[in-house]
This record gives C-alpha cells, sequence and structure tokens, in this order.
C-alpha cells in the first residue's frame, strides 16, 4: 500500500473476494464487480485500526452506503 491509505475488503465467510484504497479525505471506496450476495465490509487503517460492517446486501449495478464508519 504505497499511499498509506486505509484499505477496505469485502468478505464472505472466511473469503476476501475484493479490496479497494479508501479516499482519506471522503471515505468513499469502491468494491467492484462483486456478485450479488450477503456481504461484510471491513475497513482497516496503517495502524492496524479497524471497523467491521456485517450483513451488507448487495445488488448488481446499485452503490450501498455504509454510513460513518469509525475505526477502533
Amino acid at each position: 500500500n504505497p499511499e498509506h491509505a486505509p484499505l477496505a475488503y469485502a468478505l464472505q465467510g472466511a473469503d476476501t473476494l475484493g479490496s479497494s484504497l479508501v479516499d482519506t479525505q471522503s471515505g468513499f471506496f469502491r468494491l467492484s464487480f462483486l456478485p450479488a450476495g450477503s456481504y461484510s465490509v471491513m475497513i482497516e487503517d496503517t495502524s492496524g485500526q479497524s471497523a467491521l460492517r456485517e450483513n451488507i446486501e448487495v445488488t448488481a449495478g446499485n452503490d450501498q452506503d455504509l454510513g460513518d464508519i469509525v475505526l477502533n
């Protein structure tokens, strides 16, 4: 991670199905090309702080707003 930016991960069970850099100014990230279904999303910064959101429903062609996420 050359930009030292937080990372977002799409998880299903024990599998990581996608990852993306998180924009440190806007908090925006995009986990593209995920099949429709239910996912957990983990955000982790370079200091090891993280947050997990579970049961995020993904549908084709739609963005999902996860609201404010605070890392612990």
